[in-house]
């Protein structure tokens, strides 16, 4: 805006400053136009984020919009700042435990929370086996992580795992973790802690 007696000439307007790359500018309704006393022209600056922070889900971006003119103060600079957000993902252990013993199937559930500042929106869950006998399996059976799949910040889902001995041998304990699939985050897989199952 034109706030002085004379008119003002706006020669150009550029976005600077740190992390510039998170701001762009947009639709541009400034640059060579001269402005009454009293009158308004209209810059738009684009915030397209990366992602937040990995611990809190959210960081500030700080950028600059400078404008150049016929002012006295011919070269202004306007500070611009927007925070990004991601969500943040926690996996817990199977509970109850799956370490019961015996050859009948165990069954648990792990719950997947979010405790950042976007949406998760879970694609995908398995049990990845890492140590154990060759027959012994783990599998993804349910939980609400797969039939509600968004997760707002703040809340949270399940996975429902089981783990199918081997009916034979005397070796019976398997080691697997949780693996997620998912958008929101700022990585697009999450491991879970090991556990053991027999």
């Amino acid at each position: 805006s034109n706030s002085g007696a004379a008119a003002l000439t706006i020669n150009s307007d550029a976005v600077t400053g740190i992390l510039n790359s998170n701001f762009s500018k947009g639709a541009d309704a400034c640059t060579g136009v001269t402005l009454q006393p009293n009158d308004t022209c209209t810059v738009t600056v684009i915030f397209t984020p990366t992602v937040g922070n990995a611990s809190t889900g959210s960081s500030n971006r700080v950028g600059t919009l400078a404008i150049v003119s016929n002012a006295s103060n011919g070269f202004a600079l306007f500070t611009i700042t927007g925070t990004a957000v991601q969500a943040v993902v926690g996996i817990s252990a199977p509970s109850p435990s799956m370490n019961t013993g015996g050859r009948s199937l165990k069954s648990a559930t792990i719950t997947v929370s979010n405790t950042g500042a976007a949406a998760l929106n879970v694609t995908g869950a398995n049990v990845v086996k890492t140590a154990g006998p060759a027959l012994g399996a783990f599998s993804v059976t349910g939980g609400t992580c797969l039939t509600s799949p968004n997760v707002p910040a703040g809340q949270s889902c399940t996975v429902t795992v089981s783990y199918a001995p081997p009916q034979t041998g005397t070796s019976l304990q398997s080691t697997g973790h949780l693996v997620l699939t998912d958008t929101g985050a700022s990585t697009g897989t999450q491991n879970g802690a090991s556990f053991n199952a027999d």
